[in-house]
């Protein structure tokens, strides 16, 4: 293990035995992403050429497609109400993350405490499909079986009424997960000052990096205007998503609804290198760092920070307790002995998905981030040039991808299969970026504590390989509950009710009980709670213990520096960790 672990004397290439054992760990990688992201990307190209339909073999059209989108008002229109959608998360993630990373993250260690126990709760209750369908009870004239006491006009009845309610409850939901994540990234970017020269740089660059995730948004404007108007009134609320799916999967126009999906692959592919290009070029790493210290005025941001998560969590907050009120409001239990169990609906909720995520994505996209963030097997500069290519191809989006995924879980009959359900779980732009964040900081960190004299061994169990196992594990579970509120594929590939997840049934049951509120309400408040406690459990000890740890920084760190100068080693103004060799081996 020690002769393995001795960093290369070159910078631009490992021993050969470390470049066989990178190689080694990036095979499964590649594969995956070929069959799961490259391969469908490439057939949804080849569809999009064609007058594809499910009922009988395709002819090739060329560019008629196209042709027909420029001409299509339907797409036109669903395209300028995505962005539109878009530019109000825009808006909200140029100004929420900054104002509640910087107010909790300059307290001291019982104000960081309670704001994390609030981001948790936040986190929990952000289920757009829970808050969508509770929320259309909430507006609707009836309130289970009685009358509405509260007139709210129909705001979603008319047009421009429905167009406006959708894009404030996408905004507000939007506020809920800025803070929650982008709130959580600039703490960590704070936490960052006790070990970089450079925390500046690493906020700019996150605060970049959280606008250009947004802008991969676009092809994600599903769920919410799906369950609130089904893109009505007309089409004032349809979305991007909205035109592909119906064109694909009620119209069967695959040809057509293909191009549609070729346009967003093309957008999200641009997107991705941006961002790929983006955490390369301002060297921005993830680890774990001593306490901040608080601000001077510590005592007075506390005094903001509170009203100002606590404002944030009470829209969704009220929104449960409403929904509680709701479900008892008949006098009695409702009567669920028609639905699926709960113990049922749970277990088709998270076994695919869950079992795609941590079977499939977490080792593989480990490995992947260890090669390319770690070993380094093609030196740093072309193991990056490969990370970006991935972060290309990782962020191609579900909804542009289901076209040829569905033809696929058909051919293989895996549709009503809980195997169907994972298989859009198997990539995650988000595990690699941050796994690979993480390995670069802990290549740099093995380094320093190689020069100080620690056996290689020590260092990469001390300075790799257990902190990788916390950090893997807040993203597992991120990605875990996220899962769990995921609409667009299993409402494609479902169809027996016996395989119904919580959100597919509540999209169903809002759609037929649509005068039962009790029983609607009844069931978005049992996947709420009961889900949700469990994982508020989780993310409140992942936070206290494991994110309010981990820093962002981009530059040398202060202990790289003070290592250099012991070593002597020249200053490097145009490298981002300040040494040719920062890199575990390469």
């Amino acid at each position: 293990m020690n002769d393995l672990l001795v960093p290369s004397e070159s910078p631009s290439r490992p021993p050969f035995g470390l470049w066989l054992l990178g190689l080694a760990l990036l095979v499964p990688g590649l594969l995956l992403y070929f069959n799961v992201q490259l391969r469908p990307a490439l057939n949804t190209l080849a569809l999009s050429q064609t007058d594809g339909n499910i009922l009988r073999e395709p002819e090739a059209v060329g560019m008629a497609n196209f042709e027909k989108l420029g001409q299509d008002e339907s797409f036109s229109e669903a395209l300028g109400y995505s962005i539109t959608l878009v530019t109000g998360r825009l808006l909200v993630v140029a100004f929420v993350p900054l104002i509640v990373g910087t107010l909790a993250g300059g307290l001291r260690l019982g104000g960081r405490v309670i704001s994390r126990l609030l981001l948790a709760l936040i986190t929990v209750l952000l289920s757009p499909v829970a808050i969508a369908v509770l929320l259309s009870l909430f507006l609707a004239p009836l309130w289970g079986r009685t009358p509405s006491p509260i007139d709210f006009g129909s705001p979603l009845a008319s047009p421009s009424g429905a167009a406006l309610t959708v894009q404030q409850i996408d905004m507000l939901i939007t506020v809920g997960i800025a803070a929650v994540v982008g709130g959580t990234a600039f703490m960590a970017v704070l936490r960052g000052r006790e070990v970089s020269f450079s925390a500046s740089r690493a906020g700019i660059g996150i605060w970049l990096l959280g606008l250009l995730l947004v802008l991969a948004t676009l092809p994600q404007t599903f769920d919410l205007p799906w369950l609130l108007t089904q893109g009505g009134p007309g089409r004032a609320t349809n979305t991007i998503a909205l035109e592909l799916f119906r064109r694909g999967f009620q119209f069967f126009e695959f040809g057509y609804a293909a191009a549609v999906a070729l346009i967003l692959l093309i957008y999200c592919a641009i997107i991705g290198l941006l961002i790929g290009l983006l955490v390369t070029l301002f060297g921005l790493r993830l680890r774990f760092a001593p306490a901040p210290k608080p601000f001077d005025t510590a005592p007075v941001v506390g005094i903001l920070n509170l009203p100002l998560l606590t404002l944030v969590a009470l829209p969704f907050v009220g929104l449960f307790v409403w929904g509680v009120w709701l479900s008892s409001s008949s006098g009695s239990t409702p009567d669920l002995s028609r639905l699926p169990g709960f113990p049922q609906t749970f277990i088709n909720t998270a076994g695919g998905p869950w079992q795609a995520i941590w079977l499939t994505q977490i080792p593989i996209t480990y490995l992947l981030a260890l090669a390319l963030g770690f070993i380094r097997p093609f030196g740093r500069l072309f193991s990056n040039i490969v990370f970006v290519l991935l972060v290309m191809l990782a962020f191609l989006p579900v909804e542009a991808l289901v076209l040829d995924w569905f033809i696929t879980a058909r051919e293989l009959g895996t549709l009503n299969t809980q195997i169907a359900t994972g298989y859009s779980w198997q990539v995650s732009g988000f595990s690699l970026l941050v796994l690979k964040l993480f390995f670069d900081g802990a290549a740099e960190r093995y380094q320093t504590a190689r020069a100080s004299g620690q056996p290689a061994s020590d260092a990469f169990l001390n300075m790799v390989l257990l902190p990788s196992l916390a950090v893997t594990l807040v993203v597992g579970v991120g990605l875990s509950f996220a899962a769990t509120s995921h609409l667009l594929w299993p409402l494609i590939t479902i169809t027996s009710a016996d395989q119904y997840g919580f959100p597919l049934l509540l999209a169903t049951l809002r759609a037929r009980l649509a005068s039962d509120g009790t029983i609607i309400a009844a069931y978005g408040v049992m996947f709420v709670g009961l889900v949700g406690t469990g994982f508020l459990i989780v993310f409140a000890l992942l936070h206290l213990f494991v994110l309010d740890r981990l820093a962002i920084i981009a530059g040398p760190s202060v202990e790289l520096k003070q290592s250099q100068r012991a070593a002597q080693v020249p200053y490097d103004p145009l490298s981002p960790t300040d040494s040719p060799d920062i890199g575990g081996f390469g």
